[in-house]
């Protein structure tokens, strides 16, 4: 399920965003499609407007991986702009083996 998150959230998010990653999705018409990843890491504590400047620790249901819900092109998007502007999905880090072959 999809989530555009308020401005408390987007806050927190920006200021604790990390592994962010830009990952390659197709292409269309010639232009790259693609879309940011990041990592909420555990225990992170971030600074809070909305209660007066004091330091929080990050909720539980904020860890883990976050990726854009769908691919765009991001050629003149920030990160920060996609937090504030775009709808995110919880996501996993899957780990891919590919072989490819060559010649002696």
């Amino acid at each position: 399920m999809s989530r555009i998150f308020n401005e408390d959230e987007q806050e927190m998010l920006i200021s604790l965003a990390c592994s962010v990653k830009e990952e390659f999705y197709e292409m269309r018409k010639g232009v790259a499609q693609t879309f940011y990843v990041f990592e909420i890491k555990e225990g992170s504590t971030y600074c809070s407007h909305a209660h007066n400047y004091s330091e929080r620790t990050v909720a539980e249901e904020y860890v883990g991986f976050w990726k854009m819900d769908y691919a765009d092109n991001l050629q003149y998007s920030c990160l920060r702009g996609c937090i504030i502007g775009e709808a995110w999905v919880r996501c996993y880090k899957k780990e891919i083996t590919t072989y490819t072959w060559e010649e002696f």
